[in-house]
């Protein structure tokens, strides 16, 4: 059941805003872009979870999940971590910072909270 429920709520970093939208309808447009620059947000709604994405020259380079409220358990975040392994493992300082061993891509809970959390491609801002 976990791994249906992150399949349900996946963005799929490195896809277009078509492809995401294809999945999630079109988003509304949102002023969150955690700080990076040259970039445009959306939100998407689906399966409780509302997923923020940043896009970057059309594709999406990081993407955050609010379980609004829900705690999202640390066993759920690996397993959605997995899905962007690639033949990489991923490592953590505190069960809250992960980052893939290639260094290319990176995963955090949002301001410690327990229901929020964002994947994105390791990059300048």
């Amino acid at each position: 059941m976990l791994h249906c429920l992150i399949a349900a709520a996946k963005a799929n970093i490195g896809e277009t805003q078509d492809q995401i939208a294809a999945r999630y309808g079109s988003g509304k447009v949102s002023e969150f872009t955690m700080g990076y620059r040259n970039s445009a947000a959306f939100a998407y709604t689906t399966d409780g979870y509302e997923i923020t994405v940043i896009f970057r020259a059309g594709k999406s380079i990081a993407e955050m999940y609010d379980h609004k409220g829900v705690e999202v358990p640390e066993a759920e975040i690996k397993e959605a971590l997995k899905v962007y392994s690639v033949g990489h493992s991923w490592k953590s300082s505190n069960n809250d910072r992960w980052w893939r061993a290639d260094k290319k891509m990176e995963a955090h809970r949002v301001d410690q909270r327990k229901d929020c959390y964002v994947i994105s491609w390791m990059t300048t801002m």
